[in-house]
C-alpha cells in the first residue's frame, strides 16, 4: 500500500512538471525563435518482491516499480514557422544552427532573429547583444543592409560583403541550457561553425515559436484530468491505510 502511495505521488509530481512546461510553451507561443519544452517521463527502477513466511525461505516473486520519474526535461529544437515581416534587419535561420551573439557572460546562441541597429551602427539583439560574424560584431552603418542566404552582409555603396554571419552548431543539443532574453548557453559544449550551404538565412523573416497551440491546450486538459485521478487514488489509499491502522489498534 505504501508503494502505491509512492507511485501516485510520483505521478502527481510528474504532472506538475508537465503542466509547468505546457504553460511555458503557451505563454511564449508568440516569442520569435522560442523552442518548446517537453517533459520526459519514464518508469523508475523496479525493485524485487520477496515472499516471506515462517515455513518458507524468502524467494523472489516478481518486481514492482515505485512510480514514474518526470523531472527530466528536453528542449525541442525543430524548425519553427517562418513569418514575413519585411524588415531588413529581421533574419531567420532555415535548417540547423544558431545565431551567435556576444554577451557580457560570453558567446551565446539564439534563434531569435529580430535584430536592431545600435548607435554605433552594429547589429544587435533587443537586449543589445551584438550579432557575430566571421570577424566579430557586424557593423552596417546607417543604410539598410542586403543579406544573402549564405549570410554575406552587403551595405549600400559596397561592392563586396562587409562581413558574413557566422552561424554556430553543437553536437549535443541536450547539453544546451536556456537563459533569459531568448538566449541559449552552450556551457562546455564546443560551438563549431556551420558548414557552408547546409543552412540558409532569410532576410525579412523571423522564425516563429515551434509550439503546437492546439496540442498544448489538449495536453494541459489531459494533464489536469490525470492529476485529478492520481489525487483521488492517493486519497483512497490514505483512507484505506487509516482504516487498516484503526483495525489493528482495536484487535
Amino acid at each position: 500500500m505504501i508503494r502505491g502511495m509512492y507511485a501516485s505521488t510520483s505521478s502527481l509530481l510528474m504532472l506538475l512538471h508537465r503542466q509547468a512546461a505546457l504553460s511555458h510553451n503557451l505563454a511564449n507561443a508568440s516569442t520569435p525563435g522560442i523552442k518548446q519544452e517537453i517533459v520526459l517521463a519514464h518508469e523508475t527502477p523496479t525493485r524485487p518482491l520477496f515472499q516471506q513466511g515462517e515455513s518458507v525461505s524468502a524467494q523472489a516473486i516478481g518486481a514492482l516499480s515505485a512510480g514514474v520519474d518526470g523531472t527530466q526535461m528536453r528542449i525541442d529544437y525543430s524548425q519553427g514557422p517562418l513569418e514575413s515581416t519585411g524588415r531588413s534587419l529581421d533574419l531567420a535561420v532555415t535548417g540547423d544552427g544558431f545565431f551567435r551573439v556576444q554577451t557580457p557572460q560570453g558567446v551565446r546562441l539564439t534563434r531569435d532573429g529580430t535584430f536592431h541597429r545600435d548607435s554605433a551602427g552594429t547589429l544587435v539583439t533587443a537586449a543589445g547583444n551584438a550579432l557575430l560574424g566571421q570577424n566579430g560584431p557586424i557593423h552596417i552603418g546607417d543604410g539598410d543592409p542586403y543579406i544573402t542566404e549564405d549570410g554575406s552582409v552587403f551595405v549600400p555603396g559596397a561592392n563586396a560583403p562587409v562581413e558574413q554571419i557566422a552561424l554556430g552548431q553543437v553536437a549535443n543539443l541536450d547539453a544546451l541550457r536556456t537563459e533569459g532574453d531568448n538566449l541559449i548557453d552552450p556551457g562546455n559544449e564546443p560551438v563549431t561553425r556551420m558548414p557552408a550551404g547546409e543552412t540558409r538565412i532569410r532576410q525579412g523573416f523571423v522564425e516563429g515559436a515551434n509550439v503546437d497551440l492546439s496540442g498544448a491546450m489538449v495536453g494541459m486538459m489531459l494533464a489536469l484530468r490525470s492529476y485529478e485521478a492520481a489525487q483521488r487514488s492517493l486519497q483512497m489509499q490514505d483512507e484505506t491505510l487509516r482504516q487498516t491502522m484503526d483495525v489493528g489498534r482495536l484487535a
